[in-house]
């Protein structure tokens, strides 16, 4: 492409332009008839046709400058006439200041020539004020013209927003989503006017460090804008309400799109924190509510018709319930214990499982929407808005307002009836395989990484934590009492030293409760460990029982000394223990087996060392003796 920059120069010649392209050679009057007329005319031809190209070339040029420009121009050009009439003034003033410059000077003091400078310039100050005015003037027109258009867009999106009833479009996702449109448009115009207008106006922000322009103090002045300014505030009402029913109609139809809608309108209103906290307040209110209901021992014995639940003895193994009366059997205060923990327990399932677990799926889907919504900046999200604002994500809220709350509620029922503390403490593995089966239910709608790092909600593993102490702490405190019991049948006052009933039962009692704790692995290790714990230290207090007196492994009596009855009930307790573990040793659990082999081990140990060991050393001593005699009279009949 040939250089053009010479089409631009102030001196630019057309001639030579033709003949730098038509080449050093070219003659400058080419004759008319010659025999290289055609090469001239080829090449005459060529450079005009480059002539016409460079041509083009600068035209395009001047196009794009224009265009490139067009704005500057016109920009520069508002209120030319005025600029034009000052710019002659100012050029007058500065005229006259020369003349009187050059004639006055010489002739005047230099104080006079002062006063003749000063005039032409306080002139042409005010006429520099006069300008400054004129334009912010033609800025408040614009910035009015502005507000007038979004506040007239706003006006009739507000009228379309008012004409719907969600109620009675509840189930209708066209309309939903239509209306959703809407609320979001006009929460996008009040966010525009929020600009337009002074900063604070809209949205009631307070000690702001932005600045408020001028033209946006000054639309407030104007009589034409006042009508609409008062319109905000019911505005700002409606819309607030609008989207709070949204969010309720999006949790209820598990719409991505309702609650995307409504957060975003939320957000431009800057009341996203407020209608969340909102949202979930009312959620927990709500579950408040059906918990206090669900262990309202007064429905539930309404329920069964009866006026309250059995009573719970305050022992914690023996017996487990007491009757009222002597009419009422322990069979039948049995059967009313397992009517009411079944409809407890049936009320309990639906409360956690069939009510929670939907409640945590909305809230779970509302929270990925936050996650997905852009904030003002590219490294936030509206989920991190949100949590920060709450200290929390809104899941983990609900498991916490929701532990808290049953925390609350079943502590204050314990301290009322020893009948709660069977439910929630006696029976806490009944209560965990609950929330296994909350868990279950809401894990297929949560973030898989998430669960395998956390499987359990900080929340509930912290609440059902301290319960889990709870209950070992009354497994501990049956297991001492039970073996009090037992160790009480033998004394020199009690006739009733066969007293494996009771042995029977204390071993059924920890099968028992093992097999209710297999579900969970944690719990089976931790009671596993306490068991082993309790029943070692069973079997050394059976083994200090051990009576070690010469009574108590003699040969030679007749009878049963006491202490030999005492030892023999207590090797018949040690048979026993050792023959349950051995059947507790086939369950298929590696802690079952482990508590078992440790219980036999110390079983075997005490009856080798404290009871076969000393027997079997009198029975050689007496052996020996007997023996010894037998020498001693053999060798007499001899003689």
């Amino acid at each position: 492409m040939q250089d053009i920059t010479a089409l631009y120069k102030q001196n630019f010649n057309a001639q030579d332009y033709v003949k730098n392209f038509l080449g050093p050679d070219s003659p400058d009057h080419p004759p008319s008839e010659s025999p290289g007329k055609a090469s001239v005319d080829s090449k005459l031809r060529v450079a005009l046709s480059r002539l016409n190209i460079s041509v083009k070339e600068v035209d395009q040029k001047i196009h794009e400058l224009v265009i490139q420009h067009s704005n500057e121009f016109l920009e520069s050009i508002t209120n030319i006439s005025v600029l034009h009439q000052s710019a002659q003034k100012i050029h007058k003033d500065s005229a006259a200041i020369n003349e009187s410059a050059l004639v006055y000077v010489t002739k005047l003091s230099n104080h006079r020539a002062r006063q003749m400078i000063h005039e032409p310039l306080e002139s042409i100050r005010k006429h520099q004020e006069e300008l400054k005015q004129m334009h912010g003037m033609d800025e408040l027109i614009t910035r009015v013209e502005s507000v007038m258009h979004v506040f007239h867009r706003l006006i009739s999106i507000m009228d379309d927003v008012a004409e719907c009833d969600i109620t009675v479009h509840m189930q209708d996702a066209a309309v939903l989503d239509q209306h959703a449109t809407k609320v979001v448009t006009a929460s996008l115009l009040l966010e525009e006017l929020d600009i337009l207008l002074p900063h604070g106006l809209i949205f009631g922000h307070h000690n702001t460090s932005i600045a408020t322009s001028k033209s946006a103090q000054g639309v407030l002045d104007l009589d034409i804008v006042k009508p609409y300014v008062s319109q905000i505030n019911p505005m700002k009402t409606m819309l607030r309400e609008q989207i709070e029913n949204l969010l309720l109609c999006g949790l209820r139809n598990l719409s991505p799109s309702l609650l995307g809608a409504a957060l975003q309108a939320a957000c431009s209103l800057g009341l996203l924190n407020i209608v969340m906290q909102n949202l979930l307040n009312d959620l927990t209110d709500v579950l408040t509510d059906r918990t206090n209901a669900t262990l309202d021992l007064f429905s539930i014995g309404k329920e069964l018709g009866e006026t309250q639940p059995p009573l719970i003895s305050s022992s914690t193994f023996f017996p487990l319930y007491s009757a009222r009366d002597n009419k009422t059997s322990a069979h039948e205060t049995q059967e009313r214990l397992q009517k009411w923990s079944t409809l407890v327990w049936q009320r309990i399932r639906t409360l956690i499982v069939d009510e929670l677990a939907p409640i945590y799926i909305k809230v779970y889907m509302l929270e990925r929407v936050l996650s997905l919504k852009q904030g003002k900046t590219l490294s936030e999200t509206y989920l991190g808005m949100i949590s920060k604002e709450l200290k929390q994500s809104p899941t983990d809220l609900l498991w916490t307002s929701f532990c808290t709350l049953l925390e609350s509620v079943s502590s204050k029922c314990m301290q009322e009836s020893d009948f709660w503390k069977y439910i929630f403490v006696r029976s806490f593995p009944k209560f965990l395989s609950i929330f296994h089966e909350l868990l279950s239910r809401v894990s297929m709608f949560s973030d898989h990484s998430k669960q395998i790092h956390n499987p359990i909600p900080k929340p509930i593993h912290k609440y059902l934590s301290n319960l889990s102490r709870e209950y070992l702490i009354c497994f501990v405190k049956r297991w001492e009492e039970a073996q009090h019991h037992i160790c009480s049948c033998f004394t020199p006052s009690n006739k009733n030293l066969q007293n494996m009933e009771k042995v029977v039962q204390l071993i059924a009692m920890l099968r028992t409760d093992i097999e209710e704790c297999v579900f969970d692995k944690i719990l089976l290790q931790e009671i596993t460990q306490t068991a082993t714990d309790v029943m070692c230290k069973f079997i050394n207090q059976l083994r200090a029982m051990i009576c070690q007196d010469e009574s108590a492994f003699t040969l030679t009596t007749q009878q049963f000394t006491q202490s030999q009855s005492i030892n023999v009930g207590v090797g018949q307790i040690l048979k026993q223990i050792f023959e349950s573990m051995s059947e507790m040793n086939k369950l298929s659990f590696l802690e079952v087996k482990s508590m078992a082999s440790e219980t036999k081990r110390m079983v075997t140990q005490t009856m080798q060392e404290a009871l076969r060991g000393p027997l079997l050393l009198s029975f050689g001593l007496e052996m020996s003796a007997i023996l010894g005699l037998l020498v001693r009279d053999k060798s007499t009949l001899e003689l």
